[in-house]
């Protein structure tokens, strides 16, 4: 016949009850009155009692018993038969209930009862806690660009806004979210969801932000880390010997741009660092400059590289290969002492002439195309000489030339009674003063027409026998056009250094008599106006033609 646990308890509990010999037995170690465990964990709870006859200990959870005769319940379902197990000495009355994997439906109050032939006894109630860590993905953090006023992110870089957002999900009770820049805390802790807003600063180039989730259900703080800017510096190495030779020395210049600056420059040559203290190397201007001492032609094509890093660790190499130019140096020859040089007598060829190696031959060719190509070479260059001061000559002189853009004046020339011709350039007035004449006639004038002359105006006597016509048909003075007045009309002012060093005519008439302006071609319906009586010279020319 089969008992439940529960009827057997009190079987056993009346039997005790009702038993003479009462041997009474006791508690040698009782579970811990409060015992705190995190989900997932193991734990153990420890009972031992100790009789002089046999005794069998029970382990119970509130109102159900997980034990019966030393072994757990088959009562119990399958989740918590694979998890509970007893350990311990159970001849000598010590069972421990051990928990694997604790979970929330652990939590709760658990009791040991032992029994015996002489009675039995209930230990106090332990409490068994069970946290809930935050699930094993969170926290979560990331960092963002403030969105513009366009709704559009915008790049991180310092001077621009940057929203941090730290999270985390689950958990019993709920973990404490906190920023920290560095190891200072930049904001007060909250719970599940925390958001900060910054404005970026050239030194948070490099830094860490971190968010720390911290609950009584995490034995250790969890973390997550967001680095907002990782600008790496700019870095250029250049040699500054131009040309390495063994046995010199080869220095390298190290150029770093960084935000917020370049704190520190290291150095590897053959892909070893340079040490600061090594004999072959030293270092100036704050480890800008590496210089390498004695170059040897080994070092040909080794990698020089210098690595710039700022202040937040950020680091950035650049390298260069070091080319060693090998100089060639021929051996010293020595003379041997007490040797005599006895030339060797040149070899001959067919018909007694001396022969003539191929490579003599070589060589007097390129002799002579040598000499040949430098002869050009040196003629060109004397005639592009030439030609530089042929043309600077030819600028020279067009330079000081003036184009002649002032048309020539006419000039009229008058006859003189002097024998004597004057070759002195005629000064020229300042201003021909033109005056309109008092009179004007229009009655033709016949010009004569001298016989046997080609040229009418050179012919003799032309201009005498011109002007005696005219004083013969001058007709009486008229009165002038209403509203002509004495001043002149127009006036001439010629450009200086044009007609003021015309020379005078060497082929004049010269008749007795006064001077006569010569008439040039006139057309058909010219006429000539009647000249202002008010010329006292030329009245006295005429009276003495008259008289004649």
């Amino acid at each position: 016949m089969m008992f439940s646990p529960r009827v057997w308890l009190l079987v056993v509990a009346v039997t005790v009850y009702f038993s003479g010999d009462l041997a009474q037995a006791t508690f040698t170690m009782l579970p811990a009155a409060h015992t705190t465990a995190i989900a997932g964990e193991t734990i153990t709870l420890n009972c031992s009692a100790l009789s002089s006859s046999g005794i069998e200990i029970i382990w119970s959870k509130g109102r159900i018993h997980l034990t019966y005769r030393m072994k757990l319940s088959k009562g119990l379902d399958n989740d918590v038969r694979s998890r509970y197990s007893l350990t311990g000495n159970k001849t000598a009355g010590e069972l421990n209930l051990r928990i694997e994997n604790v979970k929330k439906a652990d939590a709760g109050d658990y009791q040991c009862l032992y029994t015996g032939e002489h009675g039995g006894e209930t230990s106090p109630p332990a409490t068994v806690t069970v946290l809930v860590p935050p699930r094993a993905e969170y926290p979560l953090c990331h960092v963002r660009a403030q969105a513009a006023i366009s709704g559009t992110p915008s790049t991180l870089w310092p001077g621009k806004g940057a929203e941090f957002t730290c999270q985390s999900s689950g958990g019993d009770p709920p973990a404490s979210l906190q920023w920290l820049r560095g190891n200072h805390s930049i904001l007060e802790p909250q719970t599940s969801n925390i958001v900060y807003e910054r404005i970026l600063l050239p030194e948070d180039n490099g830094v860490e932000f971190t968010c720390v989730a911290t609950s009584q259900a995490l034995r250790q703080p969890r973390i997550c880390t967001v680095m907002p800017m990782r600008i790496p510096p700019v870095v250029q190495v250049k040699p500054l010997t131009r040309m390495i030779i063994p046995g010199d020395n080869a220095t390298f210049h190290c150029e770093g741009s960084a935000i917020p600056h370049v704190e520190s420059y290291s150095w590897r040559v053959a892909g070893r660092d340079v040490p600061d203290d090594h004999p072959d190397y030293s270092f100036a201007n704050q480890r800008r400059l590496l210089t390498l001492h004695d170059v040897k032609s080994s070092h040909d094509k080794i990698e020089v590289s210098c690595k710039a890093s700022t202040p937040t660790g950020i680091s950035k190499s650049a390298s260069v290969n070091m080319i060693v130019t090998r100089i060639y140096v021929p051996p010293p020859t020595e003379t041997p002492t007490g040797v005599e040089f006895t030339p060797t007598p040149p070899q001959e060829g067919p018909g007694g002439r001396p022969k003539v190696n191929d490579n003599d031959i070589d060589s007097m060719i390129n002799g002579e195309l040598f000499m040949i190509i430098i002869t050009i070479f040196g003629a060109l260059v004397v005639l592009l000489l030439i030609l530089a001061v042929v043309m600077g000559c030819w600028a020279l002189n067009a330079k000081g030339k003036r184009p002649q853009t002032q048309k020539r004046p006419r000039v009229e020339y008058h006859e003189s009674t002097s024998n004597t011709i004057d070759m002195d350039p005629l000064p020229l007035p300042t201003q021909l003063i033109y005056e309109p004449p008092t009179t004007i006639s229009s009655d033709p004038v016949v010009i004569p027409t001298p016989p046997n002359a080609a040229n009418n105006e050179d012919a003799p006597g032309y201009i005498s026998q011109l002007y005696s016509t005219l004083d013969n048909n001058r007709l009486p003075a008229r009165t002038a056009f209403v509203g002509f007045s004495d001043r002149p009309v127009a006036q001439i002012t010629p450009t200086q250094g044009v007609a003021s060093t015309l020379p005078r005519m060497s082929k004049i008439d010269k008749p007795t008599g006064v001077s006569k302006p010569t008439i040039k071609e006139c057309p058909p319906s010219f006429t000539i106006p009647e000249e202002n009586d008010s010329h006292p010279e030329k009245d006295t020319d005429l009276k003495k033609e008259e008289k004649k």
